[in-house]
């Protein structure tokens, strides 16, 4: 053939879900008009065909109303030409899509201030009338000006979000931590919508998932790498700017990583000892690389085998992460003729909960989709045959399969 353009290929053009949707979106505003409560529809969520979400924007059309949300990322909460029809967009600082409603509603609740930053907001002014003199004044809005432009560094090496010199205590809840680093409710929530969505979770779940991760503590991970390339945690850890999954992340005890931790050597295995004894039966473990049986001597960490160090760890985890396809199914080293005898999580541990999180490397907004889910309900998200996750949405993310970060 001559040029892909001779390639026959049958393309799907549409789905037929316009038109429902908008009867939906109908049903809905009558009933804001009737008085009752308002409707979130999750577009990420709905099985929609090329060009379909660019009909249903044309059709709704922009209405008087523009607002933009700078939290997290830019938020943009336009109302269509239908009043009580709003199109909110979120976005993360690196400017990526996140999550995408239509709100059937007077106000969407992202505008109104909201009663914690509204007594923040007080504590604030009560400040700024205390001020005696006019060059304190002065003084003070500076201060408070690079309060708030200080931006939020992503400090990966301790496993926590940091601004400044500030991480994350382990008795602090996640609210308090995010509050802390001047995430405003109204961001907390723009976190929490994205959350749900990412979960594959109905808009109204929201709710339950604030509910939890404000009360959230954070639970300890153990990360070991086995026969791998990093490129799992670089996939991670490479984005130069705060985004949902990087906030996730930081909301867990990282005790454990040999990659990113400043320790080394019996510094480093006492500190993975440490977490285990001090977290007996509440850790998490995290895997990636695969684990090969042919010769211990063939990956060794700290002059112990993967195998032993596997079963070691393993043993009072709460649950098993296996990120990556070398530590979900083997991967490269398990191709034929597999030299070193490798193998996945799964063909050795058989007593414990396992997630597989697939993917060379995996996509960062699946695992800690998972993070995010077990910070919810204290548990992994539902399996299917392949042990991956049935409910983290896997092609919602708007990176390609292998970030230009690994290449």
């Amino acid at each position: 053939m001559s040029s892909l353009d001779s390639i026959n290929v049958k393309v799907e053009a549409a789905t037929g879900n316009v038109e429902p949707l908008l009867h939906e979106i109908r049903h809905a505003l009558r009933r804001v008009a009737d008085g009752k409560e308002g409707t979130v529809i999750d577009l990420r969520s709905l099985p929609l065909a090329p060009g379909e979400e660019q009909r249903i924007e044309a059709v709704l059309g922009e209405g008087e109303v523009r607002a933009q949300l700078n939290a997290l990322g830019p938020t943009v909460l336009q109302e269509t030409a239908y009043p009580g029809v709003w199109l909110v967009t979120h976005r993360n600082a690196e400017q990526e899509v996140v999550a995408r409603f239509i709100e059937v509603t007077r106000m969407p609740e992202l505008l109104m201030s909201q009663t914690e930053d509204i007594e923040r907001g007080i504590s604030l002014l009560e400040d700024e009338l205390t001020v005696s003199s006019e060059a304190t004044i002065r003084a003070g809005m500076a201060l408070r000006y690079r309060r708030r432009s200080t931006p939020i560094n992503a400090s990966r090496a301790g496993g926590a979000l940091s601004r400044g010199d500030s991480t994350m205590r382990k008795d602090q809840t996640l609210g308090e931590y995010l509050q802390s680093q001047g995430v405003s409710r109204r961001g907390f929530m723009k976190f929490c919508a994205a959350t749900a969505s990412l979960m594959a979770m109905p808009p109204e779940m929201a709710a339950q998932v604030a509910r939890a991760l404000e009360t959230a503590r954070r639970p300890s991970v153990i990360w070991l790498s086995f026969q791998e390339c990093t490129g799992c945690t670089e996939s991670l850890l490479r984005s130069h700017a705060p985004t949902v999954e990087g906030l996730i992340f930081d909301a867990i005890s990282l005790d454990y990583h040999h990659t990113l931790q400043a320790a080394s050597g019996e510094a480093a295995e006492a500190a993975r000892l440490a977490a285990m004894e001090e977290n007996r039966g509440e850790y998490l473990l995290v895997v990636d690389g695969s684990i090969p049986l042919g010769n211990p001597g063939y990956s060794t960490i700290a002059g112990i085998s993967n195998l032993d160090m596997l079963l070691e760890t393993a043993k009072d985890a709460a649950a098993i992460i296996a990120v990556g396809t070398c530590a979900a199914f083997g991967g490269i080293p398990h191709a034929n003729p597999n030299p070193t005898g490798a193998v996945s999580v799964s063909d050795i541990i058989s007593d414990k909960p396992i997630i597989n999180v697939s993917g060379c490397p995996p996509i960062p907004v699946v695992i800690t989709g998972v993070l995010a889910h077990y910070l919810t309900f204290g548990s992994l998200p539902e399996l299917d045959e392949l042990g991956s996750s049935q409910s983290v949405l896997w092609t919602k993310h708007p990176r390609p399969l292998l970030p230009s970060a690994v290449l």
